[in-house]
C-alpha cells in the first residue's frame, strides 16, 4: 500500500552459486545483480508479524527452504518501494 515499503536484509538468504558465476564472469556489480536477477529468491510471502517462524516451518515441512528476509515498513512519503540493508553473501 502507499506509504509502505519492503525492508530487505541482503544477508538473510543463500545465493545459489550460479549467480556468483554470472557476477564474476560478467563483471556485474551487486546493485545490477539485484536489479536484474532474483538471486535465488523465487517466491516472497508476506505474513503477519509474529507468524514468521510458523511460515518457515510450513515451508520446511514440504521440503522447501525458507528464510525471513525482511519486513514491511513505512516510507514516510515518497520513499522507495524496496530498501536494502546488510550485504549479499557470495559464499
Amino acid at each position: 500500500p502507499e506509504g509502505t515499503c519492503a525492508d530487505l536484509d541482503l544477508g538473510a538468504f543463500v545465493i545459489p552459486s550460479i549467480f556468483a558465476v554470472l557476477r564474476e564472469g560478467g563483471g556485474i556489480d551487486d546493485r545490477e545483480m539485484l536489479r536484474v536477477f532474483n538471486l535465488g529468491v523465487g517466491l516472497v510471502t508476506v505474513v503477519p508479524a509474529g507468524l514468521e517462524h510458523e511460515a518457515v516451518a510450513c515451508a520446511a515441512a514440504t521440503g522447501d527452504a525458507a528464510y525471513r528476509i525482511g519486513t514491511i515498513g513505512r516510507t514516510g512519503g515518497d520513499g522507495p518501494s524496496v530498501r536494502f540493508r546488510g550485504r549479499l553473501r557470495w559464499r
